[in-house]
C-alpha cells in the first residue's frame, strides 16, 4: 500500500482508535471530509511525476453507525464538504502533474431480471464539479461496479472483495494528463498468513454441521439464507421472536450478495455471512405493535441491496413478546426500526450454537428451503 483513503468502517471502533492505530501504517491514511486527526491529502512521488491524492471517507458517517459492534464509540464531527477543486489546484502547485480523489462513496445499483445494471447518476452529480482540476476519481462502497468518465475526469469502481483490480495508467504529457484505464479480474488466492491467521484457521476447522443444500440471499429478492440464520437464533432460545441478517459476502455480479453451500458449515463461514457482531444471543422484550415494525425488516421486496433480515416466530399473541438476536448491529437496527433503546440481556449462547443445534437436527427436511 501507498497510500489510503478511511472508510466508514475505519471508524468502528471510534475517532480516537483510529487516529491511534493509523500511526503506525506505512502509507497516509487521507481523510479531507471529517474532523480526525489524519492528513487530508498526500504527494506520492514516481518516476515519471508527482500524483496527488485526496481522500473522502462516506459524506455522512453518522447513517452507518449501525452497523457497528458498539455505538458508543465516538464518531468524528462531520460539518461541511471540503471545496476539492480547490485542495486540487493546491496539491498542483505544489508540483502534482495528476490528481487522483480516493472517494468512500460509489455508484448506485440494481439487478432488472438477471442482469446487474449501474446507476451512476446520484454519484456522478456529487462529483461533476470536480472535473477540470481532477483526473481520476477511485469510487468504491456500495460493492458495486463502474468505469466511466465526465469530461476528461476518469472514474473507477471495480468488484469488491478483491475480485477485481482496476488498472490507471497516468501519461504526462507537456500540458495535459492522459489517462487510460483496464479491469483486471483476480485469479486464484492464497491463504492469509498474517495478523488474525490464527484465529481464522481455528473458526475454519470448527464444523458445526452439514447443510443438506445451498443457501443464498439475493438483491432485492428472497432471502433464504436470512431465514435461516433465523431459526438458528430461534433454536438457541426460548425466545418467542428470532431476527437475524446477512450481509454481503461476495461481489454482487449474479445478484446474490450471500451464499452458504451445501456441505459441511464451519463457524468461519458463519461469522463472514453477518459481520458487527460478537455473535452472542441478545434478549429484550417488545409489545405486538412493535414486533409488527419489525416484519418489515424481512419485506423481501423492501430488502437493502446488500443486507437481508429474517424473522422467525412462535405465533404467540401475548401482548409483550420475548426477542432475540445477535448482539451489536443487529439490537442498534431493531432499536431504530421501533422508536426506542430496549434493555438487552445476554443469554450465554451464541448463533454458533443455533447452528449447530438446528444442523444437528434428524429431520433435515425442517432447514429451510432455497
Amino acid at each position: 500500500m501507498d497510500v489510503s483513503a478511511a472508510g466508514n468502517h475505519d471508524f468502528d471502533f471510534g475517532k480516537e482508535f483510529l487516529e491511534r492505530v493509523s500511526q503506525d501504517l506505512s502509507y497516509p491514511l487521507l481523510c479531507a471530509n471529517a474532523e480526525v486527526s489524519l492528513p487530508k491529502a498526500s504527494i506520492l512521488s514516481t518516476s515519471s511525476g508527482d500524483i496527488g491524492f485526496i481522500g473522502l471517507t462516506s459524506s455522512d458517517l453518522l447513517a452507518s453507525s449501525n452497523y457497528r459492534v458498539d455505538r458508543r464509540h465516538a464518531l468524528p464531527v462531520q460539518r461541511v464538504e471540503p471545496n476539492i477543486p480547490s485542495m486540487a489546484d493546491e496539491l498542483k502547485r505544489a508540483g502534482a502533474r495528476a490528481v487522483v480523489v480516493l472517494l468512500h462513496d460509489g455508484t448506485d445499483w440494481r439487478f432488472s431480471g438477471d442482469k446487474y445494471e449501474a446507476r451512476p447518476q446520484r454519484l456522478f452529480a456529487k462529483i461533476q464539479g470536480w472535473e477540470e482540476v481532477v483526473d481520476l476519481v477511485v469510487g468504491g462502497d456500495t460493492l458495486g461496479r463502474y468505469y466511466g468518465s465526465i469530461g476528461r475526469m476518469k472514474f473507477v469502481q471495480p468488484w469488491p472483495f478483491g475480485t477485481e483490480i482496476a488498472l490507471v495508467d497516468f501519461e504526462f504529457r507537456r500540458s495535459e494528463v492522459c489517462t487510460r484505464f483496464a479491469a483486471v479480474p483476480v485469479k486464484g488466492s492464497e491463504e492469509w498468513d498474517g495478523f488474525g491467521a490464527d484465529f481464522i484457521n481455528e473458526a475454519r476447522q470448527d464444523v458445526l454441521g452439514t447443510l443438506p443444500h445451498s443457501l443464498t440471499a439475493y438483491s432485492g429478492g428472497r432471502a433464504p439464507l436470512a431465514e435461516f440464520m433465523a431459526e438458528c437464533i430461534f433454536a438457541a432460545t426460548a425466545a418467542d421472536i428470532s431476527i437475524a441478517y446477512v450481509a454481503c459476502g461476495q461481489p454482487a455480479s449474479d445478484g446474490i450478495f450471500a451464499y452458504l453451500g451445501s456441505g459441511s458449515v464451519t463457524r468461519l463461514q458463519i461469522a463472514q455471512l453477518t459481520p458487527w457482531t460478537t455473535h452472542e444471543i441478545c434478549t429484550s422484550e417488545v409489545t405486538q405493535a412493535e414486533s409488527n415494525k419489525l416484519c418489515g425488516l424481512a419485506n423481501a421486496a423492501r430488502s437493502h441491496r446488500s443486507r437481508a433480515w429474517a424473522m422467525h416466530t412462535s405465533g404467540s399473541s401475548r401482548d409483550i413478546l420475548s426477542i432475540a438476536t445477535t448482539s451489536g448491529a443487529a439490537t442498534h437496527v431493531i432499536a431504530e426500526t421501533i422508536g426506542r433503546e430496549l434493555e438487552w440481556k445476554r443469554s450465554g449462547e451464541t448463533s454458533f450454537e443455533g447452528v449447530r443445534t438446528v444442523l444437528g437436527r434428524v429431520d433435515r427436511s425442517r432447514i429451510l428451503g432455497r
